[in-house]
């Protein structure tokens, strides 16, 4: 008798380029990469999983940063007051009462929006993106409050 077993699948994950800011993957270097050595990256993250040990892994507890260990679920809220971009000083007040701070040499500019939601999602090594709706853009933060 022979039994198959067919293995769930997984969605695929988004390609590096996708899951960062133009700002981060300038900075980390990726732009000169080679399109197949930037393929093979992609390849080589999909096979091998996202979920492996991160640096909170190694990090000692009291050395995380405010909002390092708030879990993994996406936060949902909005900013409160106008938006009108981002620069590397900024400053996010939402409406659930947390503070961001960009936390990385990023600038965008934009028309005003008043109270835009916003998504932020936990990024690689414990870090934050903050997406607002209304933008294509997305920016690195850290949590202050």
């Amino acid at each position: 008798m022979c039994t198959t077993v067919h293995a769930q699948s997984m969605p695929k994950p988004a390609p590096l380029e996708e899951r960062m800011s133009h700002a981060e993957f300038m900075r980390l270097g990726l732009d000169k990469l080679s399109p197949a050595q930037l393929k093979a990256l992609n390849v080589w993250l999909q096979t091998h999983g996202e979920r492996g040990p991160s640096m909170d892994d190694y990090v000692p507890r009291s050395a995380r940063a405010a909002g390092d260990d708030m879990g993994d679920a996406d936060i949902h809220s909005s900013i409160v007051g106008a938006f009108r971009g981002w620069d590397a000083y900024t400053v996010f007040t939402l409406a659930n009462g947390q503070h961001w701070k960009v936390s990385e040499d990023s600038q965008m500019t934009m028309r005003s929006i008043d109270n835009p939601k916003v998504t932020l999602r936990k990024g690689f090594l414990g870090s934050w993106l903050l997406s607002v709706d209304g933008s294509r853009e997305s920016v690195r933060v850290s949590r202050v409050k």
